[in-house]
Order: structure tokens, then C-alpha cells, then sequence
């Protein structure tokens, strides 16, 4: 039953790499949140996630800031979700393992999970403007 659980992440990602989200060309809606109060170029602290950072990203290695038009090569940027999302996908995980649960083995399909458990077009434009107010591209 707990084998399931700790394969749930590489499953996500192979569903990502083979059903890959459309790209967003569509210009976003106004949202109501300006590029200042997105979330990621807000003025709160940054939190450094542990074991995430090459062991020679020193700062002796530093070169200052690269060109705009440097290739950076493969980023993953991953977003929380909220509260409720948690809760669900929790709960969807154990109903589809659950014997006695009407939802036992019916899985869902990656559109379905991003659905449910994904960033909405609010919430991916209100990224996308926190990036361009950082000068991202």
C-alpha cells in the first residue's frame, strides 16, 4: 500500500514529460494583483530548500550576472499547493488504495490532477509577472 505513495512523485513527472502543459500564449487576465504583490517578487525572505543547491554554487565561483540571452538549460520550478489541494490529494490517495472506498483504483488522468491538484491561470499568470518584475524573461 505505501509503495504507491513514494512512487506518486515519478509518476507525476513522467505524465508531465509525456503529457507536457500546453504553452501558455494567451495573454493573462487581468487578475487584480499587481506584478509587485505576486508572490515571488514580494519582499519576504526567500527560504534556501536544503540539498537543493550544487555543492560548487560558491561564492568564489561567482561571475556576476550573466547576459540576457545566456541559455540557462533545464529550471524546474515548483509551486505549492494550497491547503485544500493537500487535503484532497491526501484523501484521493487513500480512497484509490482503499479496498472499501467506491473511488479503490479508479485513478485519475494527468488533465484531471491538474486540474485538481494544479496551479490555476491566475495563479500561473501571477508567477509569470512576479518573473518579468524580477527582469526575467
Amino acid at each position: 500500500m505505501r509503495r504507491f505513495c513514494t512512487c506518486l512523485p515519478w509518476i507525476v513527472v513522467f505524465f508531465l514529460v509525456v503529457f507536457p502543459l500546453p504553452a501558455h500564449s494567451q495573454a493573462c487576465p487581468s487578475t487584480g494583483v499587481g506584478a509587485a504583490q505576486a508572490s515571488i517578487a514580494s519582499k519576504k525572505p526567500l527560504i534556501t530548500l536544503s540539498g537543493n543547491v550544487h555543492p560548487l554554487a560558491l561564492p568564489q565561483y561567482d561571475r556576476g550576472p550573466s547576459s540576457g540571452a545566456m541559455h540557462t538549460g533545464r529550471l524546474m520550478l515548483i509551486l505549492k499547493r494550497t491547503s485544500q489541494q493537500e487535503q484532497e490529494l491526501q484523501q484521493l490517495l487513500s480512497d484509490v488504495q482503499n479496498p472499501r472506498s467506491s473511488s479503490f483504483h479508479k485513478f485519475v488522468t494527468p488533465e484531471q490532477f491538474g486540474q485538481r491538484f494544479g496551479v490555476d491561470d491566475a495563479g500561473l499568470c501571477r508567477v509569470g509577472d512576479g518573473f518579468r518584475a524580477t527582469g526575467s524573461p
